[in-house]
């Protein structure tokens, strides 16, 4: 099991928001590791996103299940991972956050990123919401894990 949150930038043209979309090929993304998308997930609640099982309005992603930004949520999300990417770049070359337990959501666990990896997967994150509020027929797609 990949514990990697994915995130696709789709042309709501060849992708409707009804596709199936356990079975889109072709189709690269950038990737959150679920320890680190738990440290930032408090902001992300602020995102107005989608759920597309029922195409109703919500705020926040699913852990672990699919959510869709569109145009309504895409401004919301380059400000907010913009800030995150400002934040990290202002760390070590190596990150040690502080992350509570998902078990007892008390105890702390402690974890180690490469900075420079999470720079980088946030930008490209961040680029695919940009393109959304350049032109609504792009939608950005979360995989949890």
């Amino acid at each position: 099991m990949s514990l990697n949150h994915h995130f696709y930038l789709l042309d709501s043209h060849k992708f409707p928001l009804q596709t199936s979309w356990i079975t889109f090929t072709g189709v690269t993304g950038g990737k959150i590791h679920d320890h680190l998308f738990g440290y930032i997930n408090d902001t992300l609640r602020w995102i107005p996103t989608i759920n597309p099982t029922g195409g109703n309005p919500c705020n926040g992603f699913c852990r672990t299940g699919v959510t869709v930004v569109d145009v309504n949520g895409a401004t919301t999300a380059v400000k907010i991972f913009s800030a995150w990417i400002s934040i990290f770049e202002s760390g070590p070359k190596v990150l040690r956050l502080h992350i509570p337990s998902l078990e007892t959501n008390i105890s702390m666990n402690h974890y180690e990123f490469i900075r420079d990896d999470i720079i980088q997967s946030l930008q490209i994150i961040t680029s695919y919401f940009l393109s959304v509020t350049e032109n609504n027929r792009f939608y950005v797609l979360h995989h949890g894990i």
